[in-house]
């Protein structure tokens, strides 16, 4: 049903995009400004890792472990089946139960939300990690960085007004913003393959870890596509 599917797609995609800009940059960052020592080349591996790592692969791991042999997860679909759906205002369940003020589905589905958004989260991260290291390295040495720390200027003050904002600009197709809308491409070519069997309303049909009704047992799915921006065209009638 796409009028439950999107809302949960939604959901999901934001949590993901939240999560990824702030861990994605904050350690791209770190990084680029640890260049070449033992922090800055244990992030690049680390990286390295979370984007050759299959979503759909990752997404199987993380529930047998954490559901299946810890018990620390919850189940398949967004609310246990103990759980009613909170009034309908946004179809985003987390969002409705706080504006409801039901704090115990908050927290279940919340909960639920919690593996997936780790799932996606991990491949966007390490593309971001990627992305905003380089375009921090662009900038780092440039004129106008070494003309305002020799004015004196504090280290955050240099960082964050003209280290980060060189960055997020940069030449044409190489700064932040550029790079970072650029994750959207290829989705097209990503979403003309076979859905993943992953049966979340708002994650494509099938039966994977996350799979489920609404209320059946956990999560808001993962496992579609390669990232999170994928999710919004993996929805079925």
């Amino acid at each position: 049903d796409p009028a439950t599917a999107f809302p949960a797609t939604i959901e999901l995609a934001l949590a993901v995009l939240v999560l990824s800009i702030l861990i994605g940059i904050g350690l791209g960052l770190y990084a680029a400004l640890r260049h070449r020592k033992f922090s800055d080349q244990l992030i690049r591996v680390l990286s390295l890792v979370g984007i050759s790592m299959p979503t759909f692969w990752l997404a199987m791991v993380f529930f047998y472990v954490f559901f299946y042999l810890l018990g620390w997860a919850p189940g398949s679909g967004q609310l246990d089946p103990t759980f009613s759906t909170p009034p309908h205002v946004t179809g985003m369940y987390v969002v409705d139960a706080l504006i409801a003020g039901q704090w115990d589905t908050f927290g279940n589905a919340l909960a639920h939300l919690i593996l997936p958004t780790i799932v996606l989260t991990l491949y966007t991260v390490g593309l971001l990690v990627r992305f905003s290291r380089s375009s921090i390295l662009d900038v780092i040495n440039q004129d106008y960085v070494t003309a305002a720390r020799a004015k004196g200027l504090s280290g955050r003050i240099v960082t964050f007004r003209y280290i980060l904002r060189g960055a997020g600009g940069g030449e044409p197709g190489t700064g932040l913003r550029e790079r970072v809308l650029g994750l959207q491409e290829g989705a097209e070519d990503d979403d003309e393959q076979p859905e993943d069997d992953d049966d979340h309303p708002g994650d494509g049909q099938g039966g994977a870890p996350f799979g489920g009704e609404p209320q059946a047992s956990a999560g808001a799915g993962c496992g579609g596509g390669g990232h999170f921006t994928l999710t919004l065209g993996s929805i079925r009638p």
